[in-house]
């Protein structure tokens, strides 16, 4: 998967650490179209600062954007989730 691939180069996180999912749309508005669009929800741990999120983000729109040439809207929005909160049924 490219962008899983593209994670790992940046030296930012363990093969362990990624965890990639598709979602289709079945109802969907893009603005006021109904025109393909992808958009990547990136939820990461604290601690990579501006420049790593934005190379990282860089990176996988650049590597897309020539895949899917047809496609007008490619996005992505990285955001942190606070590793004190954050709890899954191993750390239990």
């Amino acid at each position: 998967m490219i962008i899983f691939d593209i994670a790992i180069a940046t030296g930012l996180f363990s093969e362990n650490d990624i965890k990639a999912r598709i979602n289709s749309y079945k109802y969907y508005l893009v603005g006021l179209t109904t025109d393909d669009f992808i958009h990547i929800f990136c939820s990461i741990i604290q601690g990579r600062i501006i420049d790593q999120k934005s190379d990282l983000s860089k990176s996988i729109i650049s590597k897309l954007k020539p895949m899917f040439p047809s496609v007008q809207i490619i996005s992505i929005n990285i955001r942190n989730f606070t590793k004190a909160t954050y709890y899954n049924k191993i750390m239990i």
